[in-house]
């Protein structure tokens, strides 16, 4: 039933297709596949991760480490680690993210993608 609802929609011609121009879909139980994951999207994601981590984990612990010893080098460090860490994080986890998505790409294409199963309401 899910394939059906795929073909007549036939969603596969643009890949690029951004979601207010993709018919929308209804979900129905059963398993689907993940074919393709979107490069940029994904490296966008990738990013913005690894910023709310630098914020949640890095700046209280950076900001931890100013206080214990502020007379040390490791407060210059804080005060830079505040400001530049997070930009260095997030264009770490872009590069990565896209990287990982075009390599789940290649071996999906080779293996199959990831299955998930649905279910639903």
């Amino acid at each position: 039933m899910v394939r059906e609802h795929l073909q007549e929609f036939n969603m596969s011609d643009n890949p690029y297709a951004s979601p207010t121009t993709t018919p929308t879909v209804p979900v129905a139980a059963g398993t689907m596949r993940i074919r393709r994951i979107g490069v940029l999207q994904a490296a966008k994601l990738s990013a913005v991760f690894n910023l709310l981590f630098t914020a949640i984990v890095l700046v209280p612990f950076m900001m931890f480490m100013m206080a214990v010893s502020p007379k040390s080098g490791a407060a210059g460090f804080g005060v830079l680690g505040l400001l530049i860490l997070p930009v260095i994080y997030s264009i770490i986890g872009f590069v990565v993210g896209a990287i990982a998505a075009f390599l789940y790409n290649l071996v999906a294409g080779w293996v199959g993608g990831l299955e998930i199963e649905l279910q639903r309401g």
